[in-house]
């Protein structure tokens, strides 16, 4: 598994990242954040946890399932856990999100990361990560531009 730890601010205030990421466990709101994200259905739910499917475009056009779940403690930290299905990431592989207090206007949000991804040499699979991380974080900042 590849371990990835990244830390950003977030140019908003310290309620809007809390409001933000439970946006994507969202299904009619989920593809304007991520349009990868084709299909996004809740499995079950309870106020701390939910499991949920995902059904998601990735090269080559081609589409993967994958069932995840998603841990909660509002409003620090938001943990999204891969649980089944064929990829791209493997069973076990996880992103954790912690949000703290940041200099007036902004939260600092700290992501950490353990994931293996399917179909990558093991010596690519940090930069693959990164990678894959990277572009999720660019989409949720474009998102939080239009939307504020």
């Amino acid at each position: 598994m590849a371990h990835c730890p990244g830390t950003g601010g977030v140019p908003t205030s310290r309620a809007r990242p809390e409001e933000f990421l439970e946006l994507h466990a969202d299904p009619a709101v989920i593809g304007e954040i991520h349009a990868d994200v084709l299909h996004h259905s809740i499995v079950r739910s309870s106020p701390k946890e939910s499991a949920l499917e995902r059904t998601l475009r990735v090269p080559r056009n081609q589409t993967l399932n994958s069932t995840g779940k998603v841990t909660s403690d509002p409003p620090e930290t938001f943990r999204w856990e891969i649980i089944g299905g064929d990829g791209p990431m493997e069973t076990g592989s996880w992103v954790e999100n912690d949000c703290a207090d940041a200099p007036v206007g902004s939260t600092r949000i700290r992501t950490e990361a353990e994931t293996s991804l399917r179909k990558v040499p093991r010596f690519l699979q940090k930069t693959a990560a990164r990678r894959v991380l990277n572009s999720i974080d660019s989409q949720d900042l474009a998102y939080l531009q239009v939307h504020p």
